[in-house]
């Protein structure tokens, strides 16, 4: 159930945040836009998810701490888009 949660919020989000920053759209048309980009670009999404995933993992193992390197590397890997 969770992962599927995770796909959802994923989903949404993932063209969203940086539409409604850079272009100031409205959070409606982000999101369909982002769900959009989803659905056009599956092998990529599922390429760029399973990234974001094993580098939170990563930052996980060492309780925690391995997040103080980790973290930069996820907001740099979304500011990409």
């Amino acid at each position: 159930m969770g992962g599927v949660l995770a796909s959802a919020v994923f989903a949404v989000s993932v063209v969203a945040i940086p539409l409604i920053i850079d272009r100031h759209a409205s959070a409606a048309q982000a999101m369909g836009t982002s769900v959009n980009a989803v659905l056009r670009n599956i092998p990529a999404m599922m390429v760029w998810s399973a990234s974001i995933l094993v580098l939170t993992i990563i930052g996980y193992a060492p309780l925690l701490a391995g997040l103080l390197v980790v973290a930069p590397l996820l907001v740099t890997h979304v500011a990409c888009l």
